[in-house]
């Protein structure tokens, strides 16, 4: 946008008058060599200085005129890709936020579901020791606790995938995991 900016203010400047101060000094030596005509000038007779001023208005300049309305638009189009890329970045941490607090709800919720599990084992294997179960219900429950387990261990690791994508979000992954990098010549030393 900076960039964008600056190219305007050249357009809006090639569309003004100019004036422009000139001035040339001239020693002149007169002979049919290179050489020779060096030691012609003489310092009274054969030299010329002028000064001038140059005063330039542009008549109708539709083609500066056109380049800085093309800066213009230029600049109303980045302003829009800005704009658009702030709405990316905010919907992005929107949704992110989101994920993390539904894969918390999920972890909680599978953390209830794995403690019932452990005490429905538990109850079963005292029914089992003392006769009041049989020992293929036990192995069900253990497969429900095991199954309840694994959904804990998959809830907790979508919830931590989702606190890296809500850092990555922000923008912040590298400082949320204190992570430091060194710029290239600073290993050189």
């Amino acid at each position: 946008l900076e960039n964008q900016h600056i190219t305007l203010v050249f357009d809006k400047n090639q569309t003004l008058p100019t004036l422009d101060l000139e001035a040339s000094f001239r020693l002149n030596g007169i002979d049919r060599d290179f050489a020779g005509s060096f030691g012609e000038i003489e310092p009274n007779k054969r030299y010329r200085w002028e000064v001038g001023l140059s005063f330039r208005y542009p008549l109708a300049n539709q083609q500066a005129k056109s380049r800085v309305q093309q800066s213009q638009l230029a600049i109303r189009q980045q302003l829009i890709r800005i704009k658009d890329l702030e709405e990316t970045i905010v919907s992005d941490v929107r949704n992110a936020v989101r994920d993390v607090l539904t894969n918390a709800q999920r972890v909680q919720a599978t953390r209830i579901s794995s403690r019932l599990a452990q005490k429905q084992l538990e109850a079963e294997e005292k029914k089992l020791q003392v006769g009041l179960a049989t020992v293929f219900t036990t192995l069900q429950f253990q497969d429900v606790l095991a199954v309840e387990r694994s959904n804990e261990i998959s809830a907790i690791t979508e919830y931590l995938k989702a606190l890296v994508r809500l850092e990555e979000a922000k923008s912040t992954l590298l400082q949320a995991y204190n992570i430091l990098l060194e710029p290239e010549g600073a290993r050189l030393q």
